[in-house]
């Protein structure tokens, strides 16, 4: 790559770059197919190195190409980083660099407050008894030689609930990582509940999940791991995939890391393999796969939330369970506004809705419980 290049790309990335080498940075990333691929990597590397959650300001040459055209347009100079963001949200898609940010608190409105979730889960044990845990865990039978997984602290389990069904949920606000039996991981979000039986028996490993969990099974030719939701299965027999399926969403949605994996829902089946992900919703006829990047959807076991061209309901259906709040929306226009972007999922929520305010031009208050989105005023 160029020198000048790298450098009109740093000055991007600080905030700096000029209108004039603005465009001439356009005109480098037009003149030939691969340079959108480097300004990604380029951009994916500022983020990793400063530890900030800024991801792809520009999802095509078409986008940027519109970006380019509202600066033309500009009356006034304004920082360029405000100036990407305006065009994006013109063009129907919402960009952002969702750094930090000091809360704009609106007049008449409380201000907007939610610590982000922690580490938290119940185990519901057969008979009735239940487990709070607040530390991550390996299962073990008590009387049994084990060593816990690092990083965790063993659970010893009676052994007269052998073989029975557990139930581990993880509240709004909550997410947990659990060890199972045959040492297979799990990574569960927030609102998510997961059935298993403890040990497994017989020649399967089977596991009910209602919500979002990433999986890294341990592979056993012997014994397939089946994954069941509500609206149909996941069959492996060693890999690492994140299945989402929450009930209210009407949908299942898989995405494999690495392995290989069969879902199957509702007499439609489609076999992935690595970065494929398979989607299916009430009232289709078949299951859709398409090539995405993995880490976008696995990005929240390691911190990070990520969205590529998410509409704002989707997201905040999202930052609900995590955040544990209730939003409401002024009009479907605003729900429907298309974003991109990645935070950091420890941060309070005020930061984040904060950047997205600056990013497309809407306003969240908070009304009794609930956050209220609405356009600029």
């Amino acid at each position: 790559m160029d020198e000048q290049v790298m450098i009109w790309i740093a000055d991007y990335c600080a905030g700096t770059l000029s209108e004039e080498d603005f465009e001439q940075l356009g005109k480098w990333l037009e003149s030939a197919p691969q340079h959108e691929k480097e300004l990604r990597q380029c951009l994916r590397a500022h983020r990793a190195a400063l530890e900030l959650t800024l991801v792809d300001h520009l999802d095509n040459r078409v986008s940027w190409q519109r970006l380019l055209n509202s600066l033309s347009r500009a009356r006034r100079r304004k920082r360029l980083a405000r100036a990407i963001t305006a065009a994006a949200c013109i063009a129907g898609i919402c960009l952002s660099t969702w750094i930090v940010v000091e809360l704009r608190r609106a007049s008449g409105d409380h201000p907007v407050t939610a610590l982000p979730g922690s580490l938290k889960a119940t185990l519901s044990l057969p008979g009735g008894e239940s487990i709070s845990l607040e530390r991550h865990v390996t299962l073990a039978l008590a009387g049994e030689k084990f060593a816990p997984r690092e990083g965790t602290v063993p659970l010893l389990l009676d052994t007269n609930k052998a073989g029975k069904e557990h139930l581990l949920s993880v509240p709004r606000g909550g997410e947990y990582h659990l060890t199972l039996a045959d040492g297979t991981l799990v990574w569960l979000n927030s609102d998510t509940r997961l059935r298993f039986l403890f040990p497994f028996t017989g020649t399967l490993r089977e596991v009910h999940l209602e919500g979002e969990a990433y999986f890294e099974v341990h592979r056993d030719a012997d014994r397939p791991f089946i994954v069941r939701t509500r609206v149909g299965e996941v069959s492996v027999l060693g890999t690492a995939f994140n299945i989402s399926a929450y009930p209210e969403n009407r949908e299942m949605v898989t995405t494999l890391v690495a392995g290989s994996v069969e879902m199957a829902v509702a007499g439609s089946r489609a076999r992935l393999a690595p970065s494929a992900q398979a989607t299916w919703r009430a009232g289709w006829e078949a299951i859709e796969v398409k090539t995405v990047e993995a880490s976008r959807y696995t990005s929240w076991i390691g911190g990070v939330f990520e969205f590529e061209d998410t509409s704002l309901r989707e997201i905040l259906a999202y930052l609900s369970r995590w955040y544990d709040v209730s939003f409401s929306f002024a009009g479907d226009e605003i729900a429907a506004l298309r974003f991109t972007g990645g935070a950091r999922k420890y941060r309070p929520l005020e930061e984040f809705l904060e950047s997205i305010e600056r990013s497309c031009e809407v306003t969240f208050s908070m009304k009794g419980s609930v956050i209220h989105v609405s356009g600029s005023r």
